[in-house]
């Protein structure tokens, strides 16, 4: 729960750290699945170690096979996925494939662990825009009916990334505004941040340049 506390507050070594120790301490083989694939989040995500995580991907699928928890094991998949991507190794399509069979979408957690936002991300990193935007609409429906605001925004986010890929640049500008009203809403600065970043992206390309040193210089 602290770790929880920490990593919204962007304080992510510390965070991993309590992860760390929360590890180290349990003896349910399931929240040690959940917590490895926490550690690894921050590790790539936050902390830009990548090749540390690996370790913490490969146990959690070891033990999330052994304990026969089809979503545990969706996540764990999935996240693995990711991390072996984020480290040079490729897109292993098969376990992302694997991972979407899985998948338990009324399980509860976090949207960076669910295996649909895994297989949108890297669907938009490879280039497969059309399977990324398509992902990411449907995560934002569900998002909208739970009332995340938090979760919403992030999306946004990308799909207005998607547009900008694309070349829709008006709709990008649309998407990065409504991400800026959600980010607000929910209270987040980081994804406030994130989305001006986006607006600035949009804005340049667009070719306003007073837009977007505005919205670049708010982002800070």
């Amino acid at each position: 729960l602290l770790a929880d506390v920490r990593y919204n507050e962007n304080s992510f070594s510390e965070a991993g750290e309590l992860l760390e120790a929360a590890l180290a301490e349990t003896a349910d083989p399931a929240l040690a699945v959940s917590i490895q694939l926490a550690v690894a989040y921050v590790r790539c995500h936050h902390l830009g170690t990548y090749a540390s995580a690996l370790p913490y991907v490969d146990r959690a699928v070891t033990t999330a096979l052994e304990l026969g928890d089809r979503a545990l094991l969706a996540e764990a998949l999935a996240v693995k996925a990711m991390v072996y991507f984020l480290n040079g190794r490729g897109i292993d399509w098969e376990s992302v494939d694997r991972a979407l069979e899985l998948d338990d979408s009324s399980r509860v957690t976090a949207l960076d662990l669910r295996p649909t936002w895994i297989a949108a991300l890297l669907n938009v990193y490879s280039g497969r825009l059309d399977e990324g935007r398509a992902r990411l609409h449907a995560l934002r429906a569900d998002a909208e009916r739970s009332g995340d605001e938090s979760d919403v925004a992030q999306i946004l986010f990308w799909l207005a990334w998607v547009e900008s890929l694309s070349g829709s640049l008006s709709a990008s500008l649309a998407l990065g505004r409504d991400a800026l009203v959600q980010a607000t809403v929910s209270g987040s600065e980081q994804s406030r941040a994130w989305a001006f970043a986006q607006l600035a992206v949009a804005q340049a390309q667009l070719g306003d340049a007073a837009a977007c040193r505005s919205a670049a210089a708010s982002g800070i």
